[in-house]
């Protein structure tokens, strides 16, 4: 019941829901309207490739806090970073980063 609460809510408020590998960057579940946002067919892609060098190394540094357990770690966090688009200006975004294992 959590989980189906969880994934109602990221429907209502966020403009794309994907998954990623524990890589933090290979895309392992399809989102039209992620696809959409970045101009490509993002399934087994790599995250990082519509990221700057500095927004791909803020994002492991994040995963990677929050795999450390510890009482400051968080099971979700909020990462505003640029998606480069394959078409179109760059576009500012926040990643909802949830720690679903």
């Amino acid at each position: 019941a959590e989980q189906e609460a969880s994934e109602a809510l990221f429907t209502i408020f966020c403009d794309a829901k994907f998954w990623v590998a524990g890589d933090a960057s290979t895309v392992v579940t399809k989102d039209l309207r992620f696809d959409s946002i970045v101009g490509a067919a993002t399934l087994g892609g790599q995250l990082q490739q519509y990221l700057s060098a500095e927004d791909t190394r803020r994002l492991r540094a994040t995963v990677e806090q929050m795999v450390v357990p510890s009482e400051a770690s968080a099971h979700a966090v909020l990462l505003p970073v640029t998606l480069q688009r394959q078409v179109g200006d760059p576009i500012d975004v926040d990643l909802f980063i949830v720690d679903r294992r």
